[in-house]
């Protein structure tokens, strides 16, 4: 995926995503110039996680929406 730039809308939503992953996640948002689209709802997403994406949306222009619904937020 990390050098895929065709890929617009990512779904990871209920695949049960801890904070250890959205660190991996967050480095491909960071390398990425084509996802416009994240759903991360439904997983186990805590606030942590959410500075970390933060974090990795300074690098990234493209990223317009990112749903993180239902989550441990």
């Amino acid at each position: 995926l990390l050098y895929n730039n065709m890929l617009t809308n990512l779904d990871l939503s209920g695949n049960l995503l801890s904070d250890e992953s959205v660190v991996t996640i967050s480095r491909y948002i960071e390398a990425q110039n084509s996802l416009t689209n994240l759903n991360l709802a439904s997983n186990k997403i805590s606030c942590k996680s959410c500075i970390i994406l933060a974090n990795s949306l300074i690098m990234n222009v493209t990223l317009k929406t990112i749903n993180l619904a239902h989550n441990e937020i």
